[in-house]
């Protein structure tokens, strides 16, 4: 099915024809209309927008040999998901780990929290972790990296994500 008709602007059919798939978007709301249904019908938006997640801060890298470190202020208190994805290929020596420090302040006046994730770098081992957390906004969300066991500049492969939730 194709769609027939996308406007940005007031709806400019009152009433959509029966058989016909109309978008459209009117001060931040996105409205719709089904083949068959022939009426305009709130899809989502008004005031505050689509309520999507929204990606506040990334890093990749891939075989990287040194720390990396993630860090935005929380725009306002509300839940954020923070994924984290380590992957190592096993070829460093005997101990050597990478671990990925998070820290943020909760939202009930509990102070900061901190976990700590740790990826051993001597045997090939994937970590993946998705933490939500009520964050006090105007306060850090910080990933923090660090060689350990010995470790100086062993591959491994990153990808983090904070997210916004709605």
């Amino acid at each position: 099915m194709a769609i027939d008709y996308v406007g940005n602007g007031a709806p400019t059919i009152p009433v959509p024809p029966r058989g016909a798939l109309y978008y459209d978007q009117v001060d931040g709301i996105l409205y719709g209309s089904v083949p068959g249904l022939g009426e305009w019908f709130v899809i989502g938006g008004g005031s505050t927008g689509l309520a999507v997640p929204v990606i506040q801060a990334s890093v990749q890298v891939v075989n990287a040999t040194a720390p990396e470190t993630l860090s935005i202020t929380a725009a306002k208190t509300t839940l954020y998901a923070l994924s984290v994805y380590m992957k190592s290929l096993g070829t460093a020596a005997t101990g050597h780990t990478y671990v990925k420090t998070i820290s943020y302040t909760a939202a009930d006046g509990s102070g900061v929290q901190t976990v700590a994730l740790t990826l051993p770098l001597d045997s090939p081992s994937v970590v993946m972790e998705t933490y939500p957390i009520l964050v006090l906004g105007g306060t850090p969300i910080t990933t923090t990296g660090a060689y350990g066991g010995g470790a100086v500049n062993d591959p491994y492969t990153l990808s983090e994500r904070i997210v916004e939730m709605p």
